[in-house]
Protein backbone atom coordinates (compact mmCIF):
# COMPACT_ATOMS: atom_id res chain seq x y z
CA UNK A 1 0.00 0.00 0.00
CA UNK A 2 2.67 2.51 0.75
CA UNK A 3 4.55 1.73 -2.06
CA UNK A 4 1.25 2.03 -4.63
CA UNK A 5 0.88 5.71 -2.46
CA UNK A 6 4.62 6.38 -3.46
CA UNK A 7 4.26 5.84 -6.71
CA UNK A 8 0.57 8.05 -7.21
CA UNK A 9 2.55 11.29 -5.35
CA UNK A 10 5.65 10.76 -7.63
CA UNK A 11 3.25 10.68 -10.91
CA UNK A 12 1.34 13.53 -9.73
CA UNK A 13 4.59 15.50 -9.49
CA UNK A 14 5.82 14.41 -12.33
CA UNK A 15 2.85 15.68 -14.52
CA UNK A 16 3.32 18.92 -12.71
CA UNK A 17 6.53 20.11 -13.72
CA UNK A 18 5.26 19.05 -17.15
CA UNK A 19 3.42 22.50 -17.02
CA UNK A 20 5.95 25.23 -18.17
CA UNK A 21 4.75 28.35 -16.20
CA UNK A 22 6.64 30.74 -19.39
CA UNK A 23 4.13 28.76 -21.25
CA UNK A 24 1.35 29.25 -19.21
CA UNK A 25 2.04 32.93 -18.57
CA UNK A 26 2.42 33.73 -22.06
CA UNK A 27 -0.90 31.72 -23.11
CA UNK A 28 -2.64 33.89 -20.36
CA UNK A 29 -1.66 36.92 -21.88
CA UNK A 30 -2.54 36.02 -25.44
CA UNK A 31 -6.02 35.47 -24.40
CA UNK A 32 -6.22 38.56 -22.57
CA UNK A 33 -5.17 40.20 -25.53
CA UNK A 34 -7.76 38.69 -27.60
CA UNK A 35 -10.12 39.82 -25.15
CA UNK A 36 -8.64 43.76 -25.14
CA UNK A 37 -7.56 43.17 -22.07
CA UNK A 38 -4.59 45.27 -22.01
CA UNK A 39 -3.74 46.13 -18.96
CA UNK A 40 -3.95 42.77 -17.43
CA UNK A 41 -1.80 41.46 -20.99
CA UNK A 42 0.68 44.30 -19.72
CA UNK A 43 1.22 42.45 -16.36
CA UNK A 44 1.08 39.38 -17.51
CA UNK A 45 3.82 39.95 -20.49
CA UNK A 46 6.14 41.23 -17.71
CA UNK A 47 5.37 38.50 -15.61
CA UNK A 48 6.55 36.12 -18.59
CA UNK A 49 9.30 38.36 -19.44
CA UNK A 50 10.74 37.28 -15.73
CA UNK A 51 9.78 33.90 -16.21
CA UNK A 52 11.11 32.36 -19.57
CA UNK A 53 14.36 31.71 -20.20
CA UNK A 54 15.45 31.33 -23.81
CA UNK A 55 15.28 34.29 -25.92
CA UNK A 56 12.52 33.28 -28.26
CA UNK A 57 9.79 33.71 -25.24
CA UNK A 58 11.96 36.59 -23.68
CA UNK A 59 10.95 38.12 -27.41
CA UNK A 60 7.55 36.86 -27.31
CA UNK A 61 6.95 38.91 -23.78
CA UNK A 62 8.40 41.59 -24.78
CA UNK A 63 6.32 42.08 -27.97
CA UNK A 64 3.09 41.29 -25.72
CA UNK A 65 4.35 44.26 -23.23
CA UNK A 66 5.02 46.87 -26.18
CA UNK A 67 1.69 46.14 -27.89
CA UNK A 68 -0.26 46.48 -24.67
CA UNK A 69 1.69 50.04 -24.13
CA UNK A 70 0.61 51.03 -27.78
CA UNK A 71 -3.18 50.05 -26.82
CA UNK A 72 -3.38 51.18 -23.70
CA UNK A 73 -1.71 54.81 -25.26
CA UNK A 74 -4.82 54.42 -27.81
CA UNK A 75 -7.29 54.01 -25.06
CA UNK A 76 -5.78 56.69 -23.15
CA UNK A 77 -6.12 59.03 -26.02
CA UNK A 78 -9.29 57.96 -27.24
CA UNK A 79 -11.11 58.82 -23.72
CA UNK A 80 -9.47 62.18 -23.69
CA UNK A 81 -11.04 63.04 -27.02
CA UNK A 82 -14.30 61.44 -25.95
CA UNK A 83 -14.49 63.46 -22.70
CA UNK A 84 -13.51 66.87 -24.55
CA UNK A 85 -16.34 66.33 -27.33
CA UNK A 86 -18.63 65.43 -24.27
CA UNK A 87 -17.31 68.63 -22.40
CA UNK A 88 -17.52 70.60 -25.55
CA UNK A 89 -21.29 69.20 -26.35
CA UNK A 90 -22.50 70.15 -22.42
CA UNK A 91 -20.91 73.78 -22.90
CA UNK A 92 -23.07 74.25 -26.00
CA UNK A 93 -26.17 72.89 -24.74
CA UNK A 94 -25.52 75.19 -22.23
CA UNK A 95 -25.32 78.35 -24.29
CA UNK A 96 -27.97 77.21 -26.33
CA UNK A 97 -29.66 76.78 -23.20
CA UNK A 98 -29.31 80.32 -22.28
CA UNK A 99 -29.77 82.03 -25.38
CA UNK A 100 -33.02 80.33 -25.97
CA UNK A 101 -33.75 81.31 -22.66
CA UNK A 102 -33.15 84.67 -23.64
CA UNK A 103 -35.53 85.20 -26.97
CA UNK A 104 -38.29 83.10 -24.86
CA UNK A 105 -37.87 86.10 -21.90
CA UNK A 106 -37.52 88.98 -24.71
CA UNK A 107 -41.07 87.15 -26.37
CA UNK A 108 -42.72 87.20 -22.95
CA UNK A 109 -42.02 91.02 -22.54
CA UNK A 110 -43.03 92.29 -26.53
CA UNK A 111 -39.71 93.10 -27.36
CA UNK A 112 -39.38 91.76 -30.70
CA UNK A 113 -36.37 93.03 -31.93
CA UNK A 114 -34.78 92.19 -29.43
CA UNK A 115 -35.91 88.18 -29.72
CA UNK A 116 -34.81 88.22 -33.11
CA UNK A 117 -30.95 89.65 -32.30
CA UNK A 118 -31.17 86.77 -29.30
CA UNK A 119 -32.55 84.20 -32.14
CA UNK A 120 -29.82 85.16 -34.53
CA UNK A 121 -27.10 84.39 -31.91
CA UNK A 122 -27.93 80.97 -31.82
CA UNK A 123 -25.85 78.22 -33.55
CA UNK A 124 -27.75 76.01 -36.16
CA UNK A 125 -27.35 73.11 -34.10
CA UNK A 126 -29.50 74.96 -31.52
CA UNK A 127 -31.53 76.54 -34.20
CA UNK A 128 -32.39 73.27 -35.18
CA UNK A 129 -33.62 72.33 -32.10
CA UNK A 130 -35.52 74.78 -31.32
CA UNK A 131 -37.83 75.05 -34.62
CA UNK A 132 -40.94 75.50 -32.16
CA UNK A 133 -39.86 78.84 -31.05
CA UNK A 134 -38.33 80.24 -34.41
CA UNK A 135 -42.56 79.27 -35.68
CA UNK A 136 -43.28 81.40 -32.23
CA UNK A 137 -40.69 83.97 -33.41
CA UNK A 138 -42.11 84.32 -37.04
CA UNK A 139 -45.64 84.44 -36.06
CA UNK A 140 -45.39 87.17 -33.62
CA UNK A 141 -42.86 88.51 -36.50
CA UNK A 142 -45.91 88.46 -39.07
CA UNK A 143 -48.41 89.70 -37.45
CA UNK A 144 -46.86 92.89 -36.55
CA UNK A 145 -45.96 93.29 -40.27
CA UNK A 146 -49.74 92.57 -41.71
CA UNK A 147 -51.17 95.44 -38.79
CA UNK A 148 -48.12 97.41 -39.79
CA UNK A 149 -49.78 97.49 -43.69
CA UNK A 150 -53.34 97.55 -42.28
CA UNK A 151 -52.21 100.48 -40.33
CA UNK A 152 -50.74 102.45 -43.24
CA UNK A 153 -53.87 101.80 -45.28
CA UNK A 154 -56.11 103.39 -42.85
CA UNK A 155 -54.08 106.20 -42.04
CA UNK A 156 -54.00 106.83 -45.81
CA UNK A 157 -57.94 106.63 -45.72
CA UNK A 158 -58.26 108.31 -42.56
CA UNK A 159 -59.87 106.04 -40.47
CA UNK A 160 -58.17 106.90 -37.53
CA UNK A 161 -60.15 105.01 -34.90
CA UNK A 162 -59.20 101.84 -36.80
CA UNK A 163 -55.65 103.22 -36.84
CA UNK A 164 -55.83 103.45 -33.34
CA UNK A 165 -57.30 99.88 -32.38
CA UNK A 166 -54.12 98.40 -34.89
CA UNK A 167 -51.31 100.28 -32.88
CA UNK A 168 -52.45 99.12 -29.44
CA UNK A 169 -52.24 95.62 -31.30
CA UNK A 170 -49.05 96.14 -32.90
CA UNK A 171 -48.08 97.50 -28.94
CA UNK A 172 -49.50 94.18 -27.64
CA UNK A 173 -47.06 91.92 -29.86
CA UNK A 174 -44.07 94.39 -30.37
CA UNK A 175 -43.54 97.57 -27.62
CA UNK A 176 -40.03 98.03 -29.15
CA UNK A 177 -41.70 99.34 -32.91
CA UNK A 178 -40.68 102.61 -33.17
CA UNK A 179 -43.23 103.65 -35.60
CA UNK A 180 -46.24 103.31 -33.05
CA UNK A 181 -45.39 106.40 -30.97
CA UNK A 182 -44.76 108.45 -34.36
CA UNK A 183 -48.28 107.65 -35.26
CA UNK A 184 -50.17 108.14 -32.15
CA UNK A 185 -48.70 111.72 -31.89
CA UNK A 186 -50.45 111.91 -34.81
CA UNK A 187 -53.64 110.65 -33.87
CA UNK A 188 -53.11 112.83 -30.58
CA UNK A 189 -53.21 115.92 -33.28
CA UNK A 190 -55.98 114.49 -35.68
CA UNK A 191 -58.28 114.03 -32.31
CA UNK A 192 -57.78 117.92 -31.08
CA UNK A 193 -58.32 119.41 -34.45
CA UNK A 194 -61.66 117.50 -34.38
CA UNK A 195 -62.70 118.63 -31.09
CA UNK A 196 -61.14 121.83 -32.04
CA UNK A 197 -63.33 122.38 -35.08
CA UNK A 198 -66.79 123.07 -35.64
CA UNK A 199 -67.60 121.30 -38.61
CA UNK A 200 -69.28 117.56 -38.39
CA UNK A 201 -66.53 115.98 -40.54
CA UNK A 202 -64.00 114.67 -39.52
CA UNK A 203 -60.55 116.05 -39.55
CA UNK A 204 -58.14 114.41 -42.07
CA UNK A 205 -55.47 112.30 -40.98
CA UNK A 206 -52.44 112.62 -43.01
CA UNK A 207 -49.99 110.13 -43.90
CA UNK A 208 -46.86 109.89 -41.66
CA UNK A 209 -44.19 111.99 -42.07
CA UNK A 210 -41.82 111.05 -44.79
CA UNK A 211 -39.11 109.69 -42.63
CA UNK A 212 -41.75 107.16 -41.34
CA UNK A 213 -42.77 105.96 -44.09
CA UNK A 214 -39.13 105.66 -45.28
CA UNK A 215 -38.05 104.00 -42.07
CA UNK A 216 -41.18 101.46 -42.90
CA UNK A 217 -40.36 101.07 -46.11
CA UNK A 218 -36.72 100.18 -45.33
CA UNK A 219 -37.77 97.51 -42.63
CA UNK A 220 -39.81 95.93 -44.97
CA UNK A 221 -37.23 95.41 -47.61
CA UNK A 222 -34.55 94.32 -44.93
CA UNK A 223 -37.17 91.67 -43.86
CA UNK A 224 -38.05 90.47 -47.59
CA UNK A 225 -33.83 90.01 -47.58
CA UNK A 226 -33.59 88.15 -44.68
CA UNK A 227 -36.34 86.00 -45.39
CA UNK A 228 -34.65 85.32 -49.31
CA UNK A 229 -31.34 84.49 -47.61
CA UNK A 230 -33.16 81.88 -45.68
CA UNK A 231 -34.63 80.39 -48.66
CA UNK A 232 -38.03 81.89 -47.46
CA UNK A 233 -39.32 83.00 -51.14
CA UNK A 234 -42.48 83.53 -50.59
CA UNK A 235 -42.41 85.89 -47.62
CA UNK A 236 -39.64 87.63 -49.29
CA UNK A 237 -42.28 88.27 -51.72
CA UNK A 238 -44.83 89.10 -49.64
CA UNK A 239 -42.69 91.45 -47.68
CA UNK A 240 -41.94 92.87 -50.91
CA UNK A 241 -45.19 93.25 -52.39
CA UNK A 242 -46.25 95.94 -48.40
CA UNK A 243 -43.26 97.68 -49.47
CA UNK A 244 -44.34 98.29 -53.26
CA UNK A 245 -47.93 98.96 -51.95
CA UNK A 246 -45.98 101.77 -49.25
CA UNK A 247 -43.77 103.52 -52.09
CA UNK A 248 -45.01 102.04 -55.20
CA UNK A 249 -42.30 101.40 -58.27
CA UNK A 250 -39.16 102.13 -56.12
CA UNK A 251 -35.98 101.06 -57.79
CA UNK A 252 -35.10 99.25 -54.75
CA UNK A 253 -38.37 97.27 -54.77
CA UNK A 254 -37.97 96.24 -58.23
CA UNK A 255 -34.43 95.43 -57.63
CA UNK A 256 -34.90 93.23 -54.37
CA UNK A 257 -37.16 91.36 -56.69
CA UNK A 258 -34.50 90.44 -59.60
CA UNK A 259 -32.24 89.67 -56.57
CA UNK A 260 -34.71 87.03 -55.18
CA UNK A 261 -35.66 85.33 -57.93
CA UNK A 262 -32.13 84.92 -59.34
CA UNK A 263 -31.19 84.17 -55.40
CA UNK A 264 -34.08 81.39 -55.51
CA UNK A 265 -32.96 80.38 -58.86
CA UNK A 266 -29.59 79.25 -57.71
CA UNK A 267 -30.86 77.54 -55.01
CA UNK A 268 -33.17 75.30 -56.69
CA UNK A 269 -30.16 74.47 -59.23
CA UNK A 270 -27.72 73.55 -56.42
CA UNK A 271 -30.73 71.24 -54.44
CA UNK A 272 -31.61 69.59 -57.97
CA UNK A 273 -27.90 68.96 -58.55
CA UNK A 274 -27.68 67.49 -55.00
CA UNK A 275 -30.67 65.06 -55.56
Amino acid sequence: MAVAVAALLYWFQDGAAEIDPCDQTLAQAQNAAQNGAWQEVQALGKNAAALCEDKAREQQASDLQKRASTELVKLERAHRQEQQRNQQILKEQASCNQAVQNVQSALRERRLQTAERAWQGLNNRCKEQNTGLLSDLETQRNQVQQLLGQVTLNMQANNWEAVAAQLDQISQLNAEQKEVEQWRAQLRRAKAAQEASSAPAAPTLTAPASSSNESLFREFLRDAERHMNNHQYDRARALLYSANRLVPNHRDVQHLRQRIEAHESRYLSKEIVIE
